[in-house]
């Protein structure tokens, strides 16, 4: 290697590139990495030119260019492990980080502009660090192999015994509605924690003839926990940690993506006869984490992974981008949702609506934000929340409406938080108790309501209605909640007893 060879800004501009498509080959082809590498490069040099012309030394402008590359694409990692607050202040949020991150970038500048080093020694030493940097993926990319093709999901096993149960004949059985509102807060956690009374909407559920739990909460904080363990009846398998008795990890083994898929409790309705209905936010493609679920589903552009790891993740990415894309979405899905009722059944149907769950795409009357508020975020993040809440009410008194009214034979409708808001009220300790907060609301034969109660979670649900409408003897277990960050998901707390002392 040449010693004046300026090779490290090049390098460390395609390093994401590499590194995204090593973690992500069964999804992607080899196309995909092709154009970002290219507008990376071109980046890198564009930068390097300038920052040659502006500090009259070749190697300072190279330094300087790998030094915001850095800066640039290690935002979200760093945010990600933001995971304190100061006096209060929630540092790691986006309208907060961005201003320290940016003050970083100025000193980060300012130091390079006084420094007086041998800019060609640290382009010596910066070059061959590049190059091991690049081995890790590029050894991954190398020896990869995929001869074996995408092992078959397995599928969950049916007791007999609680088929042979059922004595109902198919012509008569009720469809069943599952709806998941992602991100709705229950009653009490809104009025505690964000001050908002939603008994207007209760009430309304109450007069069709609903349940509503006013004490429940979800077992898990984050999407794919939670409808992985209410759709299998159960909750994840999970070994304890050394963090105490209270601390569990979720098995690595476990694929909630796939126990979504493949339910228990979709398995059991179709062996009843049963016609599914998808309308989750779920696909086919490979599932990866909470955080990155919605763009799993939105889109499959590589670009957009690479724009996540940056500052323009939240405005671009997924107010912008995915924010537009889940607007049209969400007004088709609950169109969706009310033609079910022409459809032959029974049918269970699965909905699940990105809504009121972030980016804020719906003011309460279901128009569009103004871009001050959608993209920026400039104002309160609350109200944003709240006002989407809102909309989400009005859609889902319409569909509630159409359901009841229009179903030849009275359905069995639930509706539920797949956990409540994500940081919104101004504590790590009212942040968890607000998060598993969750609306549930159950419309089902008596037999079934009578065996509901104030503090029912998600894992009892098909449980109840099962046993209550079926005549299965499934039982119930013990409701527990656990309490998880995004940075780590399946390191689970209990903090049940605590939710019950709030």
């Amino acid at each position: 290697m040449k010693k004046n060879l300026l090779l490290h800004p090049f390098l460390i501009a395609i390093y994401p590139v590499f590194y995204l498509y090593s973690e992500n080959m069964r999804q992607l082809s080899v196309s995909v990495v092709v154009v970002p590498m290219a507008i990376l490069s071109v980046l890198a040099l564009i930068l390097l030119v300038v920052g040659s012309r502006l500090f009259r030394n070749s190697h300072k402008a190279a330094f300087s260019v790998s030094v915001f590359l850095v800066w640039l694409f290690s935002y979200s990692a760093v945010r990600s492990m933001m995971t304190f607050e100061i006096a209060g202040l929630q540092l790691y949020r986006h309208r907060y980080f961005i201003l320290i991150w940016t003050l970083v970038l100025v000193v980060a500048v300012l130091l390079v502009v006084k420094a007086h080093l041998d800019f060609a020694r640290v382009t010596k030493a910066l070059n061959s660090f590049a190059v091991l940097l690049m081995l890790l993926p590029l050894w991954t990319i190398l020896t990869y192999r995929n001869n074996h093709g995408t092992p078959a999901r397995p599928q969950p096993s049916l007791e007999k015994k609680e088929v042979a149960r059922l004595t109902t004949r198919n012509d008569s059985l009720p469809s069943v509605y599952y709806i998941i509102l992602d991100a709705y807060t229950g009653q009490k956690g809104l009025k505690k924690h964000l001050g908002f009374d939603n008994s207007a909407f209760v009430q309304f559920l109450r007069s069709k003839g609903f349940f509503v739990a006013e004490e429940s909460h979800s077992n898990y904080a984050w999407t794919s926990l939670s409808l992985a363990s209410s759709l299998n009846m159960n909750y994840l398998p999970a070994i304890p940690t050394d963090g105490g008795s209270d601390t569990l990890e979720v098995d690595k083994a476990i694929s909630e993506f796939d126990l979504i898929l493949d339910s228990k409790v979709r398995v059991f309705l179709q062996s009843l006869g049963y016609e599914f209905v998808d309308l989750s936010i779920w696909s086919t493609r490979a599932f990866v984490s909470p955080k990155d679920y919605a763009y799993q589903y939105f889109t499959a552009e590589f670009s957009l992974s690479l724009l996540r790891m940056t500052f323009l993740n939240r405005p671009l990415v997924e107010n912008y981008v995915l924010g537009r894309i889940k607007r049209e979405r969400a007004v088709r899905r609950f169109d969706e949702l009310r033609r079910t009722v022409n459809l032959p059944g029974p049918l269970f149907v699965y909905a699940h609506l990105l809504i009121p769950h972030h980016p804020y795409v719906f003011d309460s009357t279901g128009n569009m934000p103004p871009p001050h508020q959608s993209i920026a975020e400039l104002g309160s993040e609350k109200e944003m929340y709240l006002s989407q809440l809102l909309y989400a009410n009005k859609e889902m008194e319409k569909t509630v409406d159409v359901i009841l009214s229009k179903s030849k034979i009275p359905p069995i409708v639930v509706i539920q938080g797949d956990h409540g808001a994500y940081q919104l009220a101004g504590s790590q300790a009212g942040n968890a108790r607000l998060r598993m907060s969750i609306l549930n609301a159950y419309y089902v034969p008596d037999k079934a309501r009578s065996l509901l109660y104030d503090t029912v979670t998600p894992v009892n649900t098909f449980r109840i209605i099962f046993d209550g409408s079926f005549g299965t003897h499934f039982g119930l277990l013990q409701d527990k909640s656990f309490f998880s960050t995004m940075e780590n998901y399946r390191r689970l707390i209990h903090i049940r007893p605590q939710l019950r002392e709030q």
